[in-house]
């Protein structure tokens, strides 16, 4: 589990121990010093656990008893940590339950003074979408009222009223999305067409004065009607006007539901959206949109290098690299950079830059490892190296053979990329006709990584 915090929680988690048990039981803050210290590499690679006992008691005899009791004592500092950890994210959240005690123990002027700077804070945009502690606190201002205020201000009743609708109306709107993202309907379909009904039955014009629940609207009216670009288009200027008043996980899953509408079109043969992708890409990445706990997600720094190279934007790309490179997970962080770096020599033609960066890595991630493999068949075959083609053509076909833990839809794609590959590499010496029938084969075949380049390149040779 502690292999799973970031290198921040890590940190605090050490802090916390250190100050609750280094006294008391010195043990326990020596197993989570020596967890923390570790990468997720390490604790994939842990086999036995003996050496790691005898790392926090040393000099003694391997006691399973105490080591599982010592693991569990540990463990239950580590959830402790992280439902605090959970509730010191919201400020909001904090100040409810504060002015909750300070009600409890009748202190009226503490809790009038609380209520006032919550609600000068409620329109912050750090707490803009929460909806649910602004409905608590005009509760909290009603029951202040009830002891020792005014009685009959109904005002913050009917507050309570409105934020209610507002929680149920945001938080349904964000699980809609959530459901419509998969796009799949099957045996749910009357469920769907109920979530569908609700969305139709909001009218537009009583949610556009909350930016956040109208962002989700229209997020959801993207996803579930016909016409989609008016929608798409309006998403886009609400996510960049106001980025900044949604959390990190909501402005993230918004985020991707434009981006998955570009990439939906591009597949579909639309590539006017490739610029509009990479502007999305560009924003996003630029405000951390797209962060999850102050990094950048491999994939993501990848698919934007990606889409940027498709259009040549090789200077912005290469600017990226240098700089964000250094927001990716640490044990993440050379595979990133050493692959992304060669793809970019790739597309400018740089492809003995491509051998230098490639041919002696060996990638522990099976992923990455797949992708430079790729990137070397079509290097070599850029330069016309028959030999050494063929060799690493007969040993990437072994590698899938041997990768049982691949998605059967990921090992299609390897698969149907060799085989056209091959066939590639051999069609510029026979006739046209044979050329002909494997580019409708090459168009034709769906599930193929790097498809666009096995049509580009046999184009070329028609």
């Amino acid at each position: 589990m502690i292999g799973s915090l970031s290198k921040k929680q890590k940190t605090a988690l050490e802090v916390e121990v250190f100050a609750y048990w280094k006294a008391k039981k010195p043990e326990l803050y020596a197993l989570c010093k020596i967890l923390c210290s570790k990468s997720d590499e390490w604790f994939n690679q842990l086999e036995e656990e003996v050496e790691l006992y005898h790392a926090v008691y040393q000099n003694t005899d391997y006691d399973d008893l105490k080591w599982r009791r010592l693991k569990s004592a540990l463990l239950k500092q580590v959830y402790h940590f992280l439902s605090h950890d959970q509730f010191n994210k919201t400020e909001s959240k904090k100040r409810i339950f504060l002015i909750q005690s300070l009600l409890d123990l009748e202190l009226d002027k503490h809790s009038r003074l609380e209520l006032l700077n919550y609600e000068k804070g409620r329109t912050s945009e750090e707490s803009f979408t929460e909806y649910f502690n602004h409905y608590r606190a005009s509760i909290l201002n009603l029951s202040y009222n009830e002891r020792y205020g005014d009685r009959f201000n109904l005002e913050p009743l009917t507050d309570a009223f409105d934020k209610l609708e507002q929680f149920y109306v945001f938080e349904k709107l964000k699980l809609i999305c959530a459901r419509f993202s998969f796009r799949q309907i099957g045996a749910d379909r009357e469920f769907y067409q109920q979530l569908v009904q609700f969305v139709n039955n909001l009218k537009k014009e009583d949610l556009e004065n909350d930016k956040a629940v109208y962002t989700y609207y229209v997020a959801a009216n993207l996803l579930i009607q016909e016409e989609k670009e008016s929608w798409f288009n309006t998403l886009k200027q609400l996510l960049e006007k106001h980025f900044n008043i949604f959390a990190e996980g909501e402005i993230r899953d918004l985020s991707l539901m434009a981006i998955n509408y570009c990439v939906r079109c591009i597949n579909a043969g639309n590539l006017e959206f490739l610029f509009t992708l990479f502007e999305l890409y560009d924003f996003s990445i630029k405000n951390k949109s797209l962060f999850q706990n102050g990094e950048l997600s491999p994939w993501t720094f990848k698919n934007f290098i990606s889409c940027g190279l498709r259009i040549e934007k090789y200077d912005e790309i290469e600017t990226f690299i240098n700089e964000y490179s250094n927001f990716l997970p640490e044990e993440e962080k050379e595979n990133a950079i050493t692959y992304n770096m060669a793809k970019l020599h790739f597309s400018k033609g740089d492809f003995y830059k491509v051998l230098r960066l490639l041919q002696y890595v060996e990638y522990t991630d099976i992923f990455y490892n797949l992708d430079a493999k790729t990137l070397l068949l079509k290097t070599f075959y850029e330069l016309d190296e028959q030999e050494v083609m063929s060799s690493l053509l007969n040993s990437f076909q072994k590698l899938l053979q041997r990768k049982k833990n691949l998605s059967a839809n990921r090992l299609k794609n390897y698969k149907n990329f060799l085989r056209l590959f091959k066939k590639l590499s051999r069609s510029a010496y026979r006739k046209k006709e044979l050329r002909l029938q494997l580019k409708d084969e090459i168009v034709s075949t769906k599930n193929v990584a790097d498809k666009n380049w096995l049509i580009q390149k046999i184009n070329e040779i028609l």
